[in-house]
């Protein structure tokens, strides 16, 4: 996901577990539907050593996200899709206390979409 060439993310910290949640099946791909139930996912604070430019999505063959962009940290949860809210709340009130208080909130996380 993150070129190879030039280590641009330093790892602070994740969540102490995984965080679950269940996808409707409205949102399942039907040819999916019985084998797909949602996703563990650990979450990770991660700091930008880079330039916004040094990010290139495209850098392995099969490339997972297609865009990205600089979100506030404490994300409105009625911009994230019902089933992952509760997903989002646990893992940013986890990490929230290793937020350094000098960093600007701007560059707080990083939102990446499909």
């Amino acid at each position: 996901m993150w070129s190879s060439k030039l280590t641009i993310l330093t790892s602070q910290r994740s969540t102490r577990d995984w965080l679950r949640y269940e996808v409707p099946d409205q949102w399942i791909r039907r040819d999916w539907r019985g084998n797909y139930k949602g996703q563990k996912q650990i979450w990770y604070l991660l700091r930008l050593v880079g330039r916004d430019c040094d990010v290139h999505l495209r850098a392995s063959e099969k490339p997972e996200f297609d865009a990205w962009r600089w979100n506030d940290y404490w994300v409105p949860l009625e911009s994230v899709i019902e089933f992952k809210r509760d997903v989002y709340q646990r893992a940013l009130n986890e990490l929230a206390r290793y937020l350094h208080r000098h960093q600007p909130e701007r560059r707080a996380t990083l939102a990446v979409a499909r």
